[in-house]
């Protein structure tokens, strides 16, 4: 019944539905059941599957700047202020893979022209994580 909700309104439940899933992949217990679904909902979904590739591909761009903060942070022992620097450039290296719009992964009703890359920027604490802000 949810997958047949999912495939009534994409863009609203099967973006969460998507997303929930995916997120729950790593469970061993209930990795079979929810890879079925995904794999059920992605060959039935239509023209939002390239919609949600996309956005795969975005959480990509984004985990690959995001690694390279932690390898620039802890590996090479830069100082942080290069770590944000080295960020924002690895964001626009990045950028220059996506598509001239996309949508938020959050929130699919966000639609991203590009990113401010001078307000991207990195916190101190142990996990090092971005803030990146997005042009609509």
């Amino acid at each position: 019944m949810l997958i047949e909700r999912s495939l009534k309104n994409p863009y609203v439940v099967g973006h969460a539905f998507y997303w929930a899933l995916k997120s729950n992949l790593y469970l061993k217990v209930s990795y079979e059941r929810y890879y079925v679904l995904l794999e059920q909902f992605l060959m039935l979904c239509g023209k939002f599957k390239e919609d949600i590739w996309i956005q795969s591909k975005v959480n990509l761009s984004l985990k690959a700047v995001s690694e390279g903060v932690m390898h620039n942070r802890y590996v090479k022992k830069i100082s942080f202020d290069n770590v944000k620097i080295e960020a924002r450039h690895e964001l626009r290296r990045q950028r220059k893979k996506l598509p001239t719009l996309f949508t938020a992964t959050i929130d699919p009703k966000i639609v991203i022209r590009d990113f401010r890359y001078e307000r991207a920027t990195v916190f101190s604490s142990k996990k090092v994580p971005l803030k990146v802000h997005g042009v609509n």
